[in-house]
This record gives C-alpha cells, structure tokens and sequence, in this order.
C-alpha cells in the first residue's frame, strides 16, 4: 500500500502511476480499505489505469463494506454528481452522513454545504436545516457549519432532509 503512495506521489523514487495502481490493487486485493479507496479514486479519473466510473463504484464499495469513511465519502460523491450510478441524493447523504458520523470533515462540509443547482429549498425545510446544522456542529465541536447551511438546490428537498432525520 505506501509503496503504492510512494510511486503515486514520488516520494523517495520517481513518480508512475501505473506501478501505485499495481500496488495499490495488490493491497486492495488483501483487503486493505484505503487500497480500494485509492483503488478507487485511480479509475474514477484514469491515472495509472483505463478511466473507468463502474471500476471506481466497485472499489469505493469495497472500502465501503469495511466502514472506511473516505470510500463513504467518496461513494457519496459519487451518488452526488452520478459518476457511474443513476444520480441520487438521497443516497448521497446517506455515504456522506456516514462517513461524517467517522468525524470525516470532507463529508461533513458535503452533507452540510449543499451546491446550488437551480432549484429552491421549501421555506419550511429552512428551520430542518438550521437544526440539522447545529446538530452537525455537536457532531465535530468547534466547527462553525451554520453558514454552510444550504439555501437552494435539490439537495434541500432530497437529500439533506433525509440526513438530518437519519441523524436524530
């Protein structure tokens, strides 16, 4: 697995991608979560390996199966832009609460900071939101994420709805 990280990022030897993707499934092969993650994030944008979304899914589910906050992390990322899976929402926040209930600060910004996409929150969601916002904030003391509490999109409606009452 760090000889893959080695090659990947140069370190100690010259930088080949192909040879951490060879690496990295080694480790991924023996069940090494962070192996598939990585695995996993090599074939979502083709480095070392054919670009290939479905590839990248199977990888982040298997790092999935073992807990592993930055597979849920990245599964729901994967879900949010729909890279390889129909898009889904409501899916995402569930890879996203997961790996934010793991104190992953990347899924928490994701889960709390909805990107625009065009569509505006229900009035009503807004007091959900504000409450799901503070109880993300007990999630990781000290974390301001009440600015980060979305304002418009899909995400409000579908998504962050069922992440908020997932979490209560």
């Amino acid at each position: 697995m760090w000889l893959g990280v080695n090659l990947q990022e140069g370190q100690g030897i010259p930088p080949d991608d192909t040879q951490a993707a060879f690496w990295f499934r080694k480790a991924a092969e023996q069940g090494n979560s962070n192996a598939e993650y990585m695995l996993g994030n090599l074939y979502l944008n083709g480095v070392g390996v054919p670009k290939d979304e479905t590839q990248a899914v199977f990888w982040y589910r298997k790092g999935v199966e073992q807990d592993d906050a930055e597979a849920q992390d990245a599964l729901g990322e994967i879900y949010d832009s729909g890279r390889g899976v129909s898009r889904d929402y409501a899916e995402a926040a569930l890879w996203y609460r997961k790996a934010a209930e793991q104190d992953d600060s990347d899924a928490q910004d994701s889960l709390g900071n909805c990107t625009t996409r065009g569509k505006v929150c229900p009035r009503m969601m807004r007091k959900r939101q504000l409450g799901f916002a503070r109880l993300l904030s007990r999630v990781t003391p000290g974390r301001n994420t009440t600015s980060g509490v979305c304002t418009s999109g899909p995400w409000c409606a579908q998504g962050l709805r069922e992440a908020y009452f997932g979490l209560m």
